[in-house]
């Protein structure tokens, strides 16, 4: 993600600070460390298990959505490796990852922080972007510059007839 948001701001700059959408699968819940990295620009790993950096946790569908509680052991819990540090952070050094770029999630942007509690977490976040035997909960994200302002999104289902379903995405 770090060489990505590197990119994508090189590319900005490069077109006289073109606005800046990024979406995908970003393997991440909203309540992951590296949720709270894209929307904060930074992130101090050793208050997280490398592990654990997405939130995503097997969970069986019809029980709680698939999150890691959020980390708010004291700092310096968890050890990282040189060689770690440096995939993340591009030196074996620091353990602390910024990113130049100010990213807005497009879903609380565009619906405000207090959503459809069908569809919706409390921070605008839908409450699911992905459902498996192993996994239901929000993966997807669409992140945009603060010079975009998005206008509608696209809702995605209740969890109630998600479950219906065989599954999403599906084939």
């Amino acid at each position: 993600v770090r060489i990505l948001l590197q990119k994508a701001r090189a590319l900005s700059e490069k077109w006289n600070r073109a606005p800046i959408v990024i979406a995908g699968d970003f393997n991440s819940t909203p309540q992951s460390a590296l949720y709270q990295f894209l929307a904060s620009s930074k992130l101090d790993l050793l208050a997280h298990d490398r592990r654990e950096i997405s939130g995503q946790v097997e969970n069986v569908p019809g029980s709680d959505i698939g999150i890691i509680k959020q980390n708010t052991s004291r700092p310096n819990r968890y050890k990282w490796y040189g060689d770690e540090l440096k995939a993340a952070t591009g030196s074996s050094s620091s353990t602390r990852l910024q990113h130049p770029l100010k990213l807005f999630s497009a879903y609380p942007s565009v619906q405000g922080r207090q959503g459809n509690c069908r569809i919706r977490d409390n921070s605008g976040e839908p409450l699911a972007t992905s459902y498996h035997a192993k996994f239901l909960g929000t993966v997807d994200y669409i992140w945009h510059s603060e010079s975009l302002i998005p206008l509608r999104v696209l809702d995605t289902l209740p969890l109630d007839v998600l479950r219906k379903t065989p599954g999403l995405p599906t084939h």
